[in-house]
C-alpha cells in the first residue's frame, strides 16, 4: 500500500508505505474539494481529475512508478504542490520516506465582472449603482496572496435640493429620475488579495473621477454641464464564492475629493456585489 498525505500550508509534507502496486491517499483538511493525479511526472495536460470522494489509484503491472497527487480547497482554482510515491517491486511492505515540500503554488490569473448597488455618503445619503471589472492575480507569488488591478464606473443619485433620501423612499419616489441630481464616476484602484477557503479578501488604494450637474459640490473643472472633481480612495472588499465562478460580495471605499480650494470633500460608500470570475 502506498500513501500520501497532501497538505496545503507552509509546506506539504508526504508520508507512505509500499504495499503492490496501490496507491491511497488523505488530507487533513475537511474542506478539500478536488483531488488530481498522474502517474511519472507534472505536465500539465496529464492530470486525472477527481472530486474529493476519491482517494485512491492502482495500476495492475508490478513496475517501479511514482505517483503525483495534489489537492484543491477551492474547486480547481488553486492546487496544492506535490505529494508523491515510488512503487519498487522489491521493497517490503511498511518501508517508508518523508519529504518536505515548497510553499504552495501561486493562484492563477482571473476576469472578474460584477454589478454592484449601494449607498454613498458625502454631504447627503445618495444611492449608486455600477459595474466593476478586475483583473485577479496580476502577481501572485503564493497561492492563498495576489494582487488585483479593478477598474470601477457608475451612477450616484443625489436628492434634489431640500429633499433628502429617506423622504424619497418613504413617498414611493425612489425609482423616479426627477427626484435626483445625477453623478457618475469613474475609478481605478490596486488591491492586496487574499484568499482564505470560499472568502476572498482586499484591501487597496486608488483614484477617479466623479462628473456631476449641480454645484452643491466641489469643482475642480467644469465640461460643458458637467462639473468634475478628482478624488483618492482607500477601499477594501469582501467576497463568498459559491462555486468556482459565481460571487457575492460587500465592498467599501472611503473617498477624499479635491476642490479649487481646500479642504476637500469627504465621502463613503458601501455596496452589495453580484458578479462572475472566470
Amino acid at each position: 500500500m502506498k500513501r500520501i498525505v497532501v497538505v496545503l500550508a507552509l509546506f506539504v509534507l508526504a508520508t507512505f508505505g509500499i504495499y503492490a502496486s496501490a496507491w491511497v491517499w488523505y488530507s487533513p483538511y475537511a474542506n478539500v474539494t478536488n483531488y488530481r493525479y498522474q502517474l511519472g511526472g507534472e505536465a500539465e495536460d496529464g492530470w486525472t481529475y477527481v472530486d474529493s470522494s476519491v482517494e485512491s489509484f492502482s495500476v495492475d503491472e508490478d513496475s517501479t512508478e511514482t505517483l503525483y497527487v495534489q489537492l484543491s480547497l477551492d474547486g480547481g482554482k488553486t492546487w496544492s504542490p506535490s505529494g508523491m510515491a515510488t512503487f519498487t517491486p522489491d521493497v517490503l511492505a511498511g518501508s517508508g520516506d518523508e519529504r518536505f515540500m515548497p510553499t504552495s503554488s501561486a493562484r492563477r490569473y482571473q476576469t472578474m465582472i460584477d454589478v454592484f448597488l449601494g449607498f454613498d455618503f458625502s454631504d447627503t445619503v445618495n444611492y449608486n449603482i455600477g459595474a466593476e471589472l478586475a483583473f485577479k492575480n496580476v502577481y501572485s507569488p503564493v497561492s492563498f496572496f495576489g494582487l488585483d488591478v479593478a477598474l470601477s464606473g457608475g451612477a450616484i443619485a443625489h436628492p434634489e435640493i431640500g429633499n433628502d433620501l429617506w423622504n424619497i423612499m418613504w413617498a414611493g419616489n425612489i425609482v423616479k429620475p426627477a427626484y435626483y441630481d445625477m453623478a457618475y464616476f469613474v475609478d481605478a484602484g490596486l488591491y492586496a488579495d487574499f484568499y482564505v477557503g470560499p472568502f476572498d479578501f482586499a484591501m487597496g488604494v486608488g483614484g477617479g473621477v466623479h462628473f456631476f450637474e449641480n454645484e452643491r459640490r466641489i469643482t475642480l473643472v467644469s465640461i460643458g454641464t458637467y462639473n468634475m472633481n478628482a478624488y483618492v480612495f482607500a477601499g477594501a472588499r469582501l467576497e463568498r464564492y459559491f462555486g468556482s465562478v459565481f460571487h457575492l460580495g460587500l465592498s467599501y471605499k472611503f473617498k477624499y475629493s479635491f476642490g479649487k480650494e481646500l479642504p476637500g470633500e469627504i465621502g463613503h460608500s458601501a455596496d452589495l456585489h453580484i458578479g462572475l470570475t472566470f
